[in-house]
């Protein structure tokens, strides 16, 4: 938790990589930015990386020529910054950042669109009004990366994450737990709960992950 971005950059171990939450948008959090792009395995980027690249033309060719896995996860405000004027069609705004930045997109909002590089999109059919709250963006990024280092594709990590954080939301709601003044920390037991119930056999205490 506090070790230097240098180290962490550093472990050979290391094959996922978030980047954005609490990283600011100072000259130092500038300056790293290149050591983030150049990350030899899948990278997330999300809040404050998306404005540092958006305003770097070289940290934008950078991205659209890695060989590892990029994915994004902005807002529409985000988005305007890494795209610029936001379109109309939300649908064909996620599959234009997706081509600009030849990755995999998250473009949040109401009904979550997923865009890929190849053309391919969904949109997603869970979540409401408590996912606009601050931290929210944080914990979905944080899920993305951690089922990527799990080892799921790309597609199937942005996508089922998108789904599982709007899904934790709905169920709070029904609960009584929001939409009104649900916290970021709340949202992530109830997206443990989420994976129990829908995703884990429980004839196998084992969690053996079923239809992930």
């Amino acid at each position: 938790m506090v070790s230097a971005a240098s180290t962490v950059l550093a472990n050979p171990a290391l094959t996922t990589l978030v980047a954005g939450p609490g990283l600011g948008r100072s000259p130092a959090a500038q300056q790293l930015m290149p050591h983030i792009v150049a990350f030899a395995g899948a990278l997330v980027l999300d809040a404050d990386a998306l404005y540092l690249l958006a305003s770097d033309p070289a940290l934008v060719q950078a991205v659209a020529c890695r060989a590892h896995p990029t994915l994004l996860t902005p807002h529409p405000g985000e988005a305007r910054h890494l795209h610029g004027a936001a379109p109309t069609d939300r649908v064909q705004w996620a599959l234009g950042l997706a081509q600009r930045y030849q990755c995999w997109v998250a473009l949040k909002g109401c009904g979550t669109v997923i865009a890929s590089a190849s053309g391919r999109w969904w949109i997603n059919p869970t979540g409401n009004a408590a996912l606009s709250g601050p931290g929210m963006g944080d914990v979905l990024a944080g899920m993305v990366g951690a089922l990527l280092a799990q080892g799921l594709a790309p597609e199937l990590a942005l996508s089922l994450s998108v789904w599982l954080h709007g899904a934790a939301a709905d169920a709070c709601v029904q609960e009584g737990v929001g939409p009104v003044g649900l916290t970021a920390g709340e949202l992530i037991g109830a997206i443990r709960r989420q994976i129990n119930q829908r995703f884990v056999s429980h004839s196998d205490l084992g969690a053996t992950a079923v239809g992930i």
